[in-house]
């Protein structure tokens, strides 16, 4: 006896399209979390590693913030900028790009290396550690007095100055060490700025050693820096400065 083989009909056979396609875009959608969980959770690491290299340099260098630039005014890209000697190879900057520079000096044999001194000649021989342009920086803050970071009490290099890292009056909402580029926006794939618009997080290492992940422009407004604004236009006094990098009050002020 015959028995008609059954075939499927076009509605299962749309149905069953629809499943597979169906799973395959969770599955697509899951492996997409899943990587960036995993780049939230490196971009943490990394800050974390950072923020332990400068503390074990501050406790050789006065409980200060690394320094490789004296205290003095210049604006990208005219300058004057200074040029500093570390291990024989030249390292250009300004007073606050201590903040990204740092990790020149950041050598296991150069914790004792500068110690805050604006009397030093500008050509100062340390342990370079070649990594490059450092994605993660020290917050501004920690570069300049209180007053500096007030805009109605501002007054220039008198108030460069580093702040001592133990001095923050509230660790758990004042960040420490920000990631500065991020690589996740797809009309930058060179890298963009983290610090404001796109809502992008990125990671952000708090003075109380804990780390999160941040859409950094969401966090309390900061400061103008009338000294150091790069190529833009100067702010106005009704600007706003970047968060954590231009804290009101400082290292004393709060970003969340």
């Amino acid at each position: 006896m015959h028995v008609p083989q059954r075939a499927f009909t076009l509605a299962e056979l749309l149905v069953t399209l629809g499943v597979l396609s169906l799973l395959a875009s969770l599955a697509a959608h899951g492996l997409s979390n899943a990587r960036v969980k995993s780049r939230e959770l490196g971009s943490m690491s990394n800050i974390r590693q950072h923020g332990v290299l400068v503390q074990a340099y501050s406790q050789s260098n006065r409980d200060l913030p690394p320094v490789l630039f004296r205290p003095e005014v210049a604006l990208y890209p005219d300058g004057p900028w200074q040029t500093v000697e570390v291990e024989g190879e030249p390292v250009r900057g300004s007073w606050f790009e201590n903040a990204r520079r740092y990790h020149v000096l950041l050598d296991r044999d150069a914790v004792s290396g500068i110690a805050f001194d604006p009397s030093r000649p500008s050509h100062l021989r340390v342990h370079y550690r070649r990594t490059g342009t450092c994605d993660y920086s020290i917050a501004l803050t920690f570069y300049a007095s209180r007053d500096f970071w007030n805009r109605w009490t501002q007054s220039g290099v008198s108030q460069f100055v580093p702040q001592r890292l133990t001095s923050v009056s509230f660790p758990s909402q004042k960040g420490f060490m920000r990631q500065s580029v991020v690589y996740t926006i797809a009309a930058f794939p060179e890298g963009c700025g983290a610090c404001c618009g796109h809502n992008e997080p990125s990671a952000v290492l708090w003075a109380d050693g804990s780390a999160t992940h941040e859409a950094q422009s969401a966090l309390r407004p900061g400061e103008p820096n009338f000294y150091h604004y790069g190529n833009l236009a100067p702010p106005t006094y009704w600007s706003s400065g970047v968060p954590i990098d231009a804290t009101k009050d400082g290292v004393f002020g709060r970003d969340k």
